[in-house]
């Protein structure tokens, strides 16, 4: 039906595009006006956008595919350059369930778009866990330099135990991070391998034809 090329244009087949009503839908109703640079609908703008929105919401190949869905359609959205009042109403729904429908997505597939969400994962915990190590190296820097200063025996000993309470927590991040890198190379060559079967699938049974910049005011 449609997808996006290497370059990141979208890649239509504009019959089958046009066959189908809620893809239709979408190109009728464009009347310009919601996407700067079309005032009339004559360059379907706003048709194109709506189009490349529900691709990159919903293809295992997009470049967002690693999101989580709120993240991802509002990437999307910013992407394609729909105004940030922009919102899916009931066209644009009825087109993303007709593309889920069509989106025979193989074993292949499946397995590398959830590697590739477990990798931005590990992703978010590694930086996750950094910051909270940061913390807590500051609060034992001025547990140390307070200590150093300190000469009441009761206030000391206070100090004492909390500064083996933050080295304590320093360690458990330290190894949190270093559980979490180690297995980042065993994730990564995994989503590269399925990134290579998946690109040698989708040769196989491909056949797009280019949309180009516009697609015209025809509706038939």
């Amino acid at each position: 039906m449609f997808s996006v090329d290497d370059k990141g244009d979208l890649v239509l087949d504009k019959p089958e595009c046009r066959r189908i009503r809620s893809f239709k839908a979408l190109i009728a109703r464009d009347k310009g006006g919601v996407v700067e640079g079309d005032s009339t609908g004559s360059k379907k703008y706003r048709a194109f956008a709506e189009l490349l929105y529900i691709y990159l919401v919903y293809n295992p190949k997009s470049i967002f595919r690693a999101l989580g869905e709120i993240e991802r359609r509002e990437k999307a959205k910013g992407f394609v350059g729909l105004p940030k009042e922009w919102k899916p109403d009931d066209k644009v729904k009825k087109a993303e369930s007709t593309y889920i429908k069509g989106l025979e997505l193989s074993a292949t597939y499946k397995a590398y778009i959830n590697a590739e969400r477990s990798l931005y994962s590990i992703g978010e915990d590694i930086q996750l866990f950094n910051e909270q190590k940061l913390k807590i190296r500051n609060r034992l820097i001025a547990v140390m330099d307070a200590i150093a200063g300190c000469t009441d025996k009761e206030k000391l000993k206070e100090l004492r135990e909390s500064e083996e309470i933050y080295t304590r927590q320093m360690m458990e991040a330290t190894l949190n991070i270093q559980k979490l890198t180690e297995g980042l190379t065993k994730n990564f060559n995994i989503v590269e391998d399925l990134k290579k079967r998946v690109a040698a699938e989708d040769g196989k049974n491909k056949e797009e034809i280019r949309g180009g910049g516009s697609l015209g005011n025809r509706e038939e």
